[in-house]
């Protein structure tokens, strides 16, 4: 549909609105905010906007060197095709998954683990951020992705984690003459539960058949050495080992000739990824005296399964492995080189400093996987980098409706076990060992004096009240979702206020001049602006951890319940979408601050999730990149009468007739009237409204729904 109403102003159109049904408050609020002197007009409203604090529910805001504090959220990017994860069995590239475990990352203690990934993500991208120097970086990354690094800080120059988004990280180097301190992490120690059936002598004599020996007739090795550290290393393993041995004297080149039976008939470690940890430690130790040099401590060889191998084992011992490869012009072939060096964290600071570029996508498309921790294992280049993972809102099962089993009800009481649910709830102290929030996340000046880094932990994976939800979802093809909406569980909220106080008390005749003091603005150079953009990121990266820890929990009892039932419940597709948040973007060539004040993003090609209320549609949405809302669309229906209003209309009967033939915790219906849909907007008048912002990719009807009170 087109634009429903145009509000002018001095310059131009003041407000667009592309909302059909809407209270006149809340465009007179919207045109308030057009007035602010930092605002880019127009302010965007979408179909779903509705009076909120200070500024409207449904807003999109351009503003130019300065920012208005608004609750936060968070976008959660990607990596290129070209990036490689780590499976069991050696390294794949992103875009060539097809299934299989891969190694997650944990921040707060440094070591990896196989799972199955709780999502596959392909997404469309344009451009990339390329993170690059000569010295052993190498990333692709989307601007919204989650960077994990270690900030030096502290006159005892302490290494404090920190995540913040490449887009962030891209900025503090540009800005900075010498660029961002800050320094990538490179290597993991792994959880192993394989080993291989030989012990540390055989191991280290079959490092040397590798390296040295050709295989005649099965498992008999042939071994020609003629440098006298080889020979003299060579009879010591093979005593070591206790393994029978003929040695021909030196011909006359000096050559000796070793025959002996080898542990294993192979020449190539592409058959040693079972390997446990200390059994890596030991083949590291002694590819060096046969395959490289073990003063530079370097490996070579001309096989690429061998030198994927060692790169992960050099990585998983505690070494930043970097791995080269070169053309032999002799010959035309290739060798690999493997560096193993001791110093493992790595940044791109430097006179002069490596600059990050702006790069288009060679294939239009982004990749990544949800993984529990939130963190993976990648390389890109020969080089070996923890990163972030992406969040989700939206994940759709291979299975259909059909297969859904008849007791669905059974599953409630498991949801609010392990996912407490409502205002203020947590879960138990002994939760805190699982989720370490200041390891992951860091902490701000201002969360350590507002106390709130305890709530933080024990609210972390919890769900909020009101409209946020968990729920089962079928498409218009029987195809089952989850669908989860939440946030940073109130906390980013008081960082907000925190912060719109703060802008107050700056312009202390904001009343006067905005019409509107919670309109007041903090001006970019300031350390006022500075603070508000610090714990804007904290309260986002917590509300991801939230999101993500959440979704977990949920697909573990979702799977183990299915399980039981003789189903197995793997994951097809992910939509990430977030509203409530304020970030750099460009518009109408000009470089502005762009608050998403319960919008979502809906640039070309974007993915995105509008939730209905509970008891009617939801819609996975594909956006169509409209620039006059900035390429942005609705988060939901939006309310049209207050929550008061509701509880004053309607009765505990109107809100269990309405979810007639739904799964929901019906019993907490008395607190849950105020979200009967008919105190939401029609889903799809609002839909209808945005026609020309997005297109409808899957219409989803709820099945069972989980909401906190």
């Amino acid at each position: 549909m087109p634009i429903r109403e145009t509000i002018e102003g001095d310059n131009g159109p003041a407000v667009l609105s592309w909302a059909s049904d809407i209270d006149p408050a809340a465009v007179e609020q919207a045109r308030m905010t057009s007035r602010v002197p930092i605002v880019v007009n127009p302010v965007a409203l979408m179909p779903d906007a509705h009076v909120g604090v200070g500024s409207t529910v449904g807003s999109v805001i351009a503003t130019e060197g300065a920012v208005i504090p608004a609750t936060v959220g968070v976008d959660l990017g990607c990596v290129d095709a070209d990036t490689e994860y780590l499976t069991p069995t050696g390294w794949r590239r992103m875009a060539d998954y097809s299934g299989g475990e891969v190694m997650q990352y944990h921040p707060a203690t440094g070591l990896g683990s196989f799972v199955h990934p709780l999502a596959y993500i392909r997404r469309p991208q344009e451009t990339f951020l390329r993170f690059k120097t000569k010295y052993g970086v190498n990333q692709m990354l989307t601007p919204d992705h989650r960077v994990l690094c270690w900030k030096i800080t502290g006159r005892d120059r302490r290494h404090v984690q920190q995540v913040i988004t490449a887009a962030e990280f891209a900025d503090h180097q540009a800005r900075l003459k010498l660029g961002y301190g800050a320094m990538f992490e490179t290597t993991f120690e792994p959880v192993l539960s394989t080993s291989l059936p030989l012990d540390d002598a055989q191991l280290r004599v079959q490092v040397m058949v590798m390296a040295d020996a050709h295989l005649v007739r099965g498992s008999t090795a042939a071994l020609r050495l003629k440098k006298i550290r080889k020979i003299e290393r060579a009879r010591k393993l093979l005593d070591d080992a206790d393994i029978d041995y003929t040695e021909r004297p030196p011909d006359t080149d000096g050559v000796v000739v070793f025959r002996f039976t080898a542990p294993i008939a192979s020449k190539t470690y592409a058959g040693l990824w079972g390997a446990s940890l200390d059994q890596l430690r030991v083949m590291v130790e002694e590819c060096f005296y046969w395959d490289g040099s073990n003063a530079d401590r370097v490996f070579y060889t001309r096989s690429k399964a061998c030198a994927d191998f060692m790169h992960y084992a050099m990585t998983a011992v505690g070494y930043r492995a970097v791995m080269r490869d070169d053309v032999d012009a002799s010959d035309g072939r290739t060798d690999f080189r493997v560096f193993a060096n001791p110093n493992t964290r790595i940044g791109m600071k430097g006179n002069p400093k490596a600059e990050i570029t702006e790069v288009p996508s060679r294939d239009g498309l982004a990749y990544c996987f949800t993984v529990p921790s939130g963190f993976l294992v990648l390389r890109r280049g020969g080089n070996v980098f923890m990163t972030g993972n992406c969040g989700m809102a939206a994940v759709r099962f291979d299975m259909t409706e059909s297969q859904l089993p008849d007791d669905l009800a059974a599953i409630m009481p498991r949801l609010s076990a392990v996912v407490p649910a409502g205002m203020g709830k947590g879960h138990e102290n002994s939760y805190r060992a699982l989720v370490d929030v200041e390891q992951r996340l860091g902490t701000t000046p201002l969360i350590e004096e507002r106390s709130l880094m305890g709530r933080a932990v024990v609210q972390c994976g919890t769900l909020g009240s009101g409209n946020h939800f968990v729920e089962l979802c079928v498409d218009e093809s029987e195809g089952v979702w989850l669908v989860l909406h939440s946030g940073s569980r109130g906390i980013g909220n008081q960082l907000a206020q925190f912060h719109i106080n703060a802008a107050k008390g700056s312009m202390t005749d904001a009343a006067a001049v905005l019409g509107d003091a919670s309109l007041a603005y903090l001006v970019q150079g300031t350390p006022e602006f500075d603070a508000y953009i610090r714990d804007m990121l904290w309260a986002q990266d917590y509300a991801a951890l939230n999101r993500e820890t959440m979704l977990s929990a949920v697909l573990r009892e979702f799977t183990t319940f299915m399980d039981a039932r003789g189903l197995t419940l793997t994951s097809r597709d992910i939509i990430n979408c977030h509203h409530n948040f304020t970030q750099r973007e460009t518009h109408g060539g000009r470089d502005v601050w762009l608050t998403r004040k319960g919008a979502i993003q809906a640039g070309p090609g974007d993915m995105g999730i509008i939730p209905g209320s509970m008891g009617t549609r939801s819609y996975i949405v594909r956006g169509l990149g409209n620039p006059l809302s900035y390429n942005s669309c609705s988060h939901g229906a939006g309310r049209r009468m207050s929550r008061a209003a509701a509880k004053r209309q309607f009765t505990e009967a109107d809100l269990t007739a309405a979810m007639e033939g739904r799964v929901w915790n019906s019993g907490n219906a008395t607190a849950l009237i105020d979200e009967i849909p008919a105190s939401y907007k029609d889903i799809d008048q609002v839909m209808a409204d945005q026609t020309d912002l997005v297109e409808i990719v899957h219409t989803l009807r709820q099945v069972l729904n989980f909401k906190g009170v």
